[in-house]
């Protein structure tokens, strides 16, 4: 079972591979918003963190996480669950 199957695209967004995008403090791969604003995370994707293993896969509207994801940080804590403007809110589990 994959991440995709957990958490399918919301707003008609299925595009899983979409793009890369580099930030100073990490990388995006996955959909975007439509041009202009085609270099802002928009649907479904992973950010990963450049100086750790911390990593979130899921949801994401206009450049933040929101609805359902999944972070994994680098101490091996994980977090599943609802996101609101990249924020933790709302419904979850934290494992330590």
């Amino acid at each position: 079972m994959s991440i995709f199957d957990l958490y399918p695209p919301e707003d008609g967004y299925t595009n899983r591979k979409g793009k890369r995008l580099e930030f100073n403090d990490g990388y995006y791969e996955g959909s975007c918003a439509e041009a202009p604003n085609d270099n802002i995370p928009h649907g479904y994707g992973t950010f990963t963190k450049k100086n750790s293993a911390d990593k979130y896969e899921g949801n994401w509207v206009m450049g933040y996480p929101s609805g359902k994801g999944r972070t994994e940080y680098s101490g091996g804590q994980l977090y599943d669950g609802e996101y609101k403007q990249g924020l933790r809110h709302g419904y979850g589990t934290y494992n330590c």
